[in-house]
Order: C-alpha cells, then sequence, then structure tokens
C-alpha cells in the first residue's frame, strides 16, 4: 500500500476515549515531547498517548522519513521518469505528459530545497539598460572590449 493510500486513512479529527483529536497528539508528537509531557498537556495519561499513537506509530516514522528526504526523493522519481524517455516512447506517447510531470517534480525538488522556482526575464534586465545610459556606456565598453559592437 502506497504512503497516500495509507495516510488517506487517517482521520486526524477522530477522537479516542478522551475525546483527545489524533491531530493534537501527531501535532504534539512532532515536537518531540513525551507521552508523559503530551499527556500531561492534553489532560490524559501517558498510556492514553501511547495507545492512540501505537497504531499510527509506524506511519509517523514514514512520513517523518519522507519529509526529511522528500527533495530526495522527487530527484528520484524525476530521474526515473527521465530514464522512460527512450526514443521509442517518444515516438509512441505524448511526450508533454513526461515532459511535463519533470517540470512539476524539478519545481517540487526546488522548493524543497529552498531554491526559487521563479525564471528572471532577461527582458526586465534589457529595460533596465536601456533605461541607463551610464549602464548602456559600461555594456558599449565592455562590447569593444571583447571586440564585438553594438547596434547603433
Amino acid at each position: 500500500m502506497t504512503l497516500n493510500n495509507e495516510v488517506a486513512k487517517i482521520d486526524r479529527k477522530s477522537t479516542g476515549p478522551k475525546g483527545i483529536a489524533l491531530a493534537d497528539i501527531l501535532d504534539l508528537a512532532e515536537k518531540n515531547l513525551t507521552n508523559a509531557e503530551m499527556g500531561k498537556l492534553l489532560g490524559c495519561s501517558a498510556q492514553a498517548i501511547s495507545k492512540r499513537l501505537k497504531v499510527f506509530g509506524p506511519k509517523l516514522r514514514l512520513l517523518k522519513s519522507y519529509k526529511k528526504h522528500r527533495a530526495d526523493m522527487l530527484t528520484l522519481k524525476q530521474a526515473e521518469i527521465f530514464e522512460t524517455l527512450t526514443p521509442s516512447k517518444i515516438a509512441e506517447a505524448p511526450l508533454s505528459h513526461a515532459v511535463n510531470s519533470m517540470r512539476i517534480l524539478h519545481e517540487q525538488e526546488r522548493l524543497e530545497r529552498g531554491l526559487s522556482t521563479a525564471n528572471v526575464a532577461n527582458k526586465t534586465n534589457i529595460e533596465v539598460i536601456d533605461n541607463r545610459p551610464d549602464l548602456q556606456a559600461a555594456v558599449s565598453e565592455a562590447l569593444k572590449e571583447l571586440g564585438l559592437s553594438t547596434k547603433g
């Protein structure tokens, strides 16, 4: 069963016999509190917390691992998609599907790594230079030094 199917089964709003939402327990568990500390904050015993987490424990570890390595996992999926782009596949299937998947995974990977997903347009740079005679002169001089000429 996939991680998505497992997570979909979890009702974070569900409450146990003490009326404590699983979401509240999970939020505290993510802060690395002990069962006793969570129980004290939520007004129940450490055993009640343990019982609620027992079923969810393996899933919680899986989620923590996924969150920690998500950028690398997205990169791996991106590589797997790239590996499927053989000449025969390109000829027989819409390339847009694979390319779009790679684009989405690439953007997600960059987000996970804290990198920009925006493309800075060169048009903006050209507009800045067009409005700054001092920059125009500097660009012209640099081009002359490289043996290149400027238009008109």
